[in-house]
């Protein structure tokens, strides 16, 4: 917790953080009030919500203060994972739920697998908030 303590966020920074989140889980709420049944409204709710979550720097400082177990790790690092490929999935049916290009299921099923490994690994790698953050102007940490 110390170690959190020397890399807490100014009063606007920590403001907007939690801002952002609470904007993020506003409009996920409001999209699957909306739009229940449609196929892309759930998973963009659902990446919103991985949004809220994962750009949360701070709440992300506190988790990683603590030691977690391995099905704390595994379930943090697959939120991740699962909400950053639903919001590329949500992003690729939009709007009318529909794949785009209209090809064959065979070369579509390899472009959107590639495409939904690449944005796995990308939130497999986001960096962690135990390593200063380039944009930190701490030069202690």
């Amino acid at each position: 917790m110390a170690d959190t303590a020397h890399r807490s966020e100014s009063g606007w920074q920590l403001a907007l953080d939690y801002g952002f989140s609470l904007a993020n889980l506003t409009l996920a709420g409001f999209l699957f009030w909306l739009r229940p049944k449609d196929r892309t409204a759930p998973l963009l709710a659902f990446g919103l919500v991985g949004t809220a979550a994962v750009f949360n720097l701070q709440a992300h400082a506190v988790y990683e203060a603590f030691e977690p177990s391995t099905l704390e790790a595994v379930t943090h690092v697959g939120f991740q994972v699962v909400a950053a490929v639903s919001y590329l999935f949500a992003l690729l049916l939009f709007p009318n739920g529909r794949l785009v290009p209209r090809w064959r299921p065979a070369p579509l099923l390899v472009l959107y697998a590639g495409a939904a490994a690449l944005v796995g690994m990308a939130a497999l790698i986001y960096p962690s908030a135990r390593e200063p953050s380039p944009w930190s102007s701490c030069s202690d940490c």
